[in-house]
């Protein structure tokens, strides 16, 4: 992440983001001993749009 962008959001945690045919998009999170998969689209929205500031 180049320094002139700033704090990014996502610092200690991994972020997938999955659109699988016939489906509604979902999301991967995986942080400090934990992972969730997401499949609220308001969450995956909320998700795509902080993955989006990078």
């Amino acid at each position: 992440m180049p320094y002139r962008k700033g704090a990014y959001p996502l610092p200690q945690s991994m972020l997938k983001l999955m659109w699988i045919e016939g489906q509604s998009p979902i999301a991967y999170t995986e942080g400090l001993q934990m992972g969730r998969l997401h499949d609220s689209p308001s969450m995956v929205t909320r998700l795509q749009a902080v993955y989006g500031l990078a």
